[in-house]
C-alpha cells in the first residue's frame, strides 16, 4: 500500500508539472500576439488596437501589407518579436520618441521600402533579431536629437542603412555582447563617440562612414568591415595598440581586423 501511495504521489506531482508547464506556455504563446497593420486603419498609431486586424496590438509578428496609411508613429514604449513587410508591401515611415525593443526576427523586408527616424530614445535588438533582412538596403534609419540604436547579444544590422544625423550629440550605435553590423551601410555624421563596439562585437563586413569617433572595446573586432572618415581633424578609430588615426589630411582610409581597446 505504501509504494502505490509513492506512485501515486509521484504521478500526481509529474502532472502537476505538466499542467503548470502547459499553463506557462498557453501564456506565453498569448502574449505573443500576431497582426496585420490595416489596409485602412483610422490613424497612424502603432499603439492602437482598432488599426489592426486582429484588434490587438501585435507582441509577436506586426505584419505589414498595402495601406492607406503608411505614416505610423508610437504613442507608448513597445516590445515585439518583429516586423514583416509583405511581399508587395507600401512604403512605410515610422516616426518615434519612445523606447522600441525587437526580441525575435527583427525586421523582415519582403517587399516595400522602410523608413524609420528615432528621436530621443532607444531601438533595441535582442536575442538573434536583425535590423534588416531582405535586399540592401532593407531598413532606413534616420536617429536624431539624442537617439540611439543598440544592438545585443547575436543580433545584427542586418543589410540596414543607419544614419546619425544632427540635433544632439548623443546620437549613437553600440554594439554590445557578440552582435555585429553585418552588411549594413552605417552614416556616423554626429556623436561622439559615434559607433561603439564591446564586448566581443564585431563590425561583420559593414561599411561605415564616420564624421566624428568610432571607438572598439574589450575583444570586439572591426570583422572586414570598411571604414571611411571624412577630412574633418576630429574624425578618428581609436584602437589598440595604435594610436588613435586622425585623417585630417586624407580623404578615406580603411581599417580591418584591429585589435581591442581595453576598457
Amino acid at each position: 500500500m505504501s509504494g502505490f501511495r509513492r506512485i501515486s504521489t509521484k504521478r500526481a506531482a509529474w502532472l502537476a508539472s505538466t499542467a503548470l508547464a502547459a499553463t506557462l506556455a498557453g501564456t506565453a504563446a498569448a502574449q505573443a500576439a500576431d497582426s496585420t497593420w490595416s489596409t485602412s486603419p483610422g490613424t497612424g498609431d502603432f499603439n492602437t488596437a482598432a488599426n489592426w486586424s486582429p484588434a490587438v496590438v501585435p507582441t509577436g509578428t506586426a505584419f505589414f501589407g498595402t495601406s492607406s496609411t503608411t505614416a505610423v508613429s508610437f504613442s507608448a514604449d513597445a516590445s515585439f518579436g518583429g516586423w514583416t513587410f509583405n511581399s508587395g508591401a507600401s512604403t512605410y515611415h515610422f516616426t518615434n520618441s519612445r523606447s522600441l525593443s525587437f526580441i525575435d526576427a527583427g525586421i523582415n523586408a519582403q517587399g516595400g521600402q522602410v523608413f524609420i527616424r528615432n528621436d530621443t530614445n532607444a531601438l533595441n535588438f535582442y536575442n538573434s533579431s536583425t535590423a534588416g533582412a531582405g535586399a540592401a538596403p532593407a531598413t532606413q534609419f534616420d536617429i536624431q536629437n539624442g537617439g540611439s540604436v543598440n544592438f545585443y547579444d547575436t543580433s545584427t544590422a542586418g543589410n540596414s542603412r543607419i544614419s546619425l544625423g544632427g540635433g544632439g550629440a548623443a546620437n549613437r550605435i553600440y554594439f554590445n555582447n557578440s552582435s555585429t553590423a553585418g552588411n549594413a551601410q552605417i552614416n556616423a555624421f554626429s556623436g561622439s563617440p559615434a559607433v561603439v563596439f564591446k564586448d566581443t562585437s564585431s563590425a561583420g563586413t559593414a561599411r561605415i562612414l564616420v564624421n566624428s569617433t568610432a571607438t572598439f572595446s574589450n575583444a570586439s573586432s572591426a570583422g572586414s568591415a570598411a571604414f571611411t572618415a571624412v577630412a574633418f581633424c576630429n574624425s578618428s578609430i581609436t584602437a589598440q595598440p595604435a594610436a588613435p588615426m586622425s585623417p585630417c589630411n586624407w580623404s578615406s582610409f580603411s581599417i580591418r581586423a584591429v585589435a581591442a581597446m581595453p576598457l
